[in-house]
């Protein structure tokens, strides 16, 4: 029934990388929500669910396994941009996963 279909309203985007990590954060609630829930909006608010939305999107376009697979030594913020490049991610989303994965980083 379209009455219960999900809406996704999306502000203007900056890049192409900005926009593939917003409609990979707007897939995290119908995957793991029955549609018939309330609708939510997409914010930089730090609640639970926009938080794990994030780290959703994240793991979805740049999977940690993926990126430990392509590291050999310590990455530097060279590495961090071509990652990010052949994962058509930004730098901040790479950086992220290497951080919250504890691959091996050497801070700028």
């Amino acid at each position: 029934d379209a009455s219960h279909a999900p809406i996704l309203v999306i502000a203007d985007t900056r890049s192409e990388a900005a926009e593939r990590f917003r409609l990979a954060r707007a897939a995290f609630f119908p995957v793991t929500r029955s549609l018939g829930t309330n609708a939510r909006l997409l914010t930089t608010s730090a609640t639970p669910d926009q938080r794990a939305a994030r780290a959703f999107a994240a793991e979805l376009l740049a999977p940690a396994r993926a990126l430990a697979g392509r590291v050999s030594g310590r990455l530097n913020e060279h590495d961090i941009e071509n990652l990010a490049d052949e994962f058509l991610v930004s730098t901040y989303v790479v950086r992220h996963q290497v951080l919250n994965h504890r691959l091996p980083y050497v801070e700028p």
